[in-house]
This record gives C-alpha cells, sequence and structure tokens, in this order.
C-alpha cells in the first residue's frame, strides 16, 4: 500500500519541521500510488545500492529520481 495524497502533502511537511528544529530525521523517500510497484522496487533498490544511510539524511526525496 503506497502513500495517498494526503500522506504525500503531510509527510514531507513534518520532516522538513523536524529538520528545522534541529530534530534528527533519518530521511523520507515519498513514493506516489501512480507509480507502478515494478518502477517504485527499482527506485528503492538503485537507491540502496548506490548510496549509503548517511546520504539522506534530513532529506525528503521524491521517487522516482
Amino acid at each position: 500500500m503506497g502513500l495517498s495524497r494526503h500522506d504525500e502533502d503531510t509527510f514531507p511537511k513534518f520532516a522538513y519541521e523536524r529538520v528545522l528544529v534541529g530534530l534528527p530525521m533519518l530521511g523520507v523517500f515519498v513514493i506516489s500510488d501512480d507509480i507502478p510497484i515494478g518502477l517504485a522496487i527499482e527506485e528503492i533498490v538503485i537507491v540502496m545500492e548506490c548510496s549509503e544511510p548517511h546520504e539522506w539524511r534530513d532529506q525528503v526525496q521524491f521517487l522516482p529520481l
């Protein structure tokens, strides 16, 4: 189950609010329900294989990149 349109609008907002007040935020990837599941999985695998978790700290990224 993907994020609803409401989740796509609110998750990034809450994530950036944490960053602005200096709270830790590991990073958020937002994938729309409109993206085919196969593409979503491919994008997540690419991110996992080509980067380290610390590189996404305090960021919100919308997939596909």
